[in-house]
């Protein structure tokens, strides 16, 4: 399951929550309404927390995802903080680094707090 579950309007952040089995699917009927937000409100700043990320690694190929972001032209500076269980960051190194050389902003975190740090952080 994918959701969107909040909308932080002073910070400009889309808070996503991502359990069990995510299908390509599920994927491409919320990215829209997330662009939604984006377009609409400017929001760009996108924190994904996920209950168990090993579906996620064994269900989506990760160049799928950046595909998908170009599919529905998704701007380029947004920021996606994907938070999950300890242990996530060594997991969704690769992940990051694909975004990186894509010119996403995308960190994973063990915890929440460093998340919306990061996401609040200005890169100017």
């Amino acid at each position: 399951m994918l959701e969107i579950v909040n909308v932080i309007e002073e910070h400009g952040i889309i808070e996503v929550n991502c359990r069990d089995d995510i299908s390509e699917d599920e994927i491409m009927k919320v990215l829209p309404k997330i662009f939604e937000l984006i377009s609409e409100k400017g929001h760009k700043k996108i924190c994904a927390r996920s209950v168990d990320l090993i579906e996620f690694h064994s269900t989506i190929d990760y160049l799928e995802i950046f595909d998908m972001f170009k599919e529905l032209s998704i701007p380029r500076d947004i920021r996606i903080a994907i938070v999950g269980s300890k242990g996530i960051t060594k997991e969704m190194r690769f992940f990051e680094d694909l975004a990186a050389n894509r010119n996403w902003f995308v960190k994973a975190f063990d915890e929440a707090g460093p998340a919306y740090d990061w996401l609040n952080t200005s890169f100017e």
